[in-house]
């Protein structure tokens, strides 16, 4: 008699274990940045806040995130990192019966900290942790200037970086630039110049488009690029546009060529 009770025991166990089990949630998100697009491999750390255990997963490429296993009635930590972004979180996530909605997540950029960030080969890297010589600067320092191309505007900006006029001169042209001194006797020792990842010539780039400037000077620092770049490399990054958000820059220059008006000489 006490063996088939203590089956019905098991049994009644087992389905309460599996109704328990079937009653977790699962809940679905994704992360935007600032300007709507979806970021991807953002880190979600979710941390139980009953019993402190904390779990780690990463969005798709569609910044698309699922975190199974919930308990309703429980309250979660969720946490959200991403490299560049503002570490944002949502504390006291109350998990319901009906969890059926879709949590959206917008990151913003580390705004405060982007003069420490320096653009390094194919990456990004801390000031603090960067062992070779690289100069960075904004787009804001040469906006200013009173100047036809970008050449001119870094004249007396960036340490070690030479600006010299070739042998003829013209109004609005292009100067001579060299790091840290002659690397040849031919003449041809400029730097590497990148636009946005592109090989282009400096004297193109209108200086009103230009975000940030890294310098890459010493070998340590222009490696990646080997042969491309033996006399160092110039990283440029271009603005981007806003979502819902309309800006328009003028900006106009005249010059003249040959004297206005000349006098008038009469031969005694």
């Amino acid at each position: 008699m006490l063996r088939p009770l203590k089956h019905l025991l098991l049994l009644f166990l087992s389905c309460f274990a599996f109704l328990g089990v079937s009653a977790q949630k699962t809940v679905n998100g994704k992360i935007l940045s600032e300007s709507g697009e979806s970021l991807s491999s953002v880190t979600v750390i979710v941390e139980n806040i009953t019993t402190g255990q904390q779990r780690m997963l990463l969005t798709d490429s569609s910044g698309i995130f699922s975190i199974p296993n919930l308990h309703p009635g429980q309250r979660y930590n969720l946490y959200f990192e991403h490299v560049g972004y503002q570490r944002d979180s949502l504390k006291n996530y109350l998990v319901s019966n009906n969890e059926n909605s879709l949590l959206l997540i917008r990151m913003r950029l580390l705004q405060s900290e982007l003069g420490e960030v320096v653009v390094v080969g194919y990456g990004t890297q801390k000031k603090v942790n960067l062992t070779g010589a690289v100069s960075v600067i904004k787009g804001a320092d040469i906006e200013t200037r009173p100047v036809l191309n970008a050449t001119q505007s870094l004249q007396g900006l960036v340490p070690g970086l030479n600006i010299s006029v070739g042998t003829s001169t013209k109004p609005g042209q292009s100067f001579n630039l060299n790091i840290r001194g002659a690397g040849n006797l031919a003449g041809g020792d400029g730097p590497f110049v990148l636009v946005d990842g592109m090989p282009m010539d400096l004297s193109e780039i209108n200086p009103n488009d230009i975000e940030s400037i890294s310098v890459l000077k010493d070998a340590a620092a222009s490696a990646v690029y080997g042969a491309r770049a033996p006399y160092g490399v110039i990283l440029i990054t271009t603005k981007k546009g806003k979502a819902d958000r309309i800006m328009l820059n003028y900006s106009g220059d005249y010059g003249f060529t040959r004297p206005v008006k000349l006098p008038d000489m009469e031969l005694v």
